[in-house]
């Protein structure tokens, strides 16, 4: 891991901090680059000049194809970043990635239920983890996404990137149709964000389109929910991206509430 920082003080007391941090792992070839800038609010400039020196010293630092990214938390109800943001962005040649809500419920007072008729759910298992490549593959493909090689797949779901006691699989006879990845925000490093420390992570959720719309999802998630419970976790959080309203809908039903907004920039070195 590389990370480039900057702190700025004045009169003893820091007012700005900057830092470049990697978001991956040596088995990903193609790594990811945040960057955090963050100053006091008497110091309106001082974000937008940590963030150019970030950049160039990422330009100089990373290599070609590292992603570089810009994420920036907005309540929900905030409807958009102000314009001065928008556009210290883009003249850094950042385009805007996605929008995605932040998503959380208590895990008290959950219980499996019924699943629906035909259907099984069981923990995750790594004799089964290439079905499951498939299932997320076919999940997902709707959504233009063109799916997970083997070998990507090893990188972007690897056992150590999850708790396999907490993430759950659903069957139809034998055949893989949904899944659910989930762990425990407890990072011993404490890079995970303050706000969530601690909490139940729902890292994906995903059913085959031929099977959607018959409660497998709510199945997946009440079982792991349960699996959060009892392993002391107190609620958990998930994130969905704006555009994917039936996902937002299951997940309301079942007492989710948006919490946070998030917005990412980013541009391919």
């Amino acid at each position: 891991i590389n990370d480039y920082a900057r702190v700025v003080t004045l009169d003893g007391n820091v007012i700005g901090v900057g830092w470049a941090r990697t978001m991956s792992t040596a088995r990903l070839a193609n790594w990811r680059r945040c960057l955090y800038a963050f100053a006091a609010p008497d110091q309106p400039g001082l974000c937008a000049e940590l963030l150019r020196w970030l950049d160039a010293a990422a330009a100089r630092a990373f290599g070609p194809g590292d992603v570089l990214r810009i994420e920036r938390v907005l309540s929900p109800s905030t409807a958009n970043l102000p314009e001065t943001a928008m556009a210290l962005y883009e003249s850094l040649g950042y385009e805007r990635f996605y929008v995605e809500h932040e998503m959380s419920r208590t895990v008290a007072g959950t219980s499996v239920g019924r699943t629906p008729d035909g259907i099984s759910v069981a923990s995750w298992t790594s004799a089964r983890h290439a079905e499951i490549r498939d299932a997320y593959n076919d999940a997902f493909r709707e959504r233009g996404f063109e799916g997970h090689s083997p070998d990507e797949w090893g990188d972007a779901y690897y056992p150590d990137d999850f708790h396999p006691e907490l993430s759950f699989v659903a069957f139809e006879g034998d055949r893989v149709v949904g899944f659910t990845f989930c762990a425990v925000l407890d990072d011993p490093d404490e890079w995970t964000d303050p706000a969530i420390r601690g909490a139940g992570w729902i890292d994906t959720v995903g059913v085959r389109p031929s099977h959607q719309g018959r409660g497998i999802a709510s199945s997946l998630l009440m079982c792991a929910m349960e699996a959060l419970k009892a392993s002391g976790v107190d609620r958990a959080v998930l994130r969905v991206n704006e555009d994917n309203g039936r996902a937002e809908n299951v997940y309301q039903r079942l007492g989710f509430k948006a919490v946070r907004k998030h917005i990412v920039y980013k541009k391919t070195k």
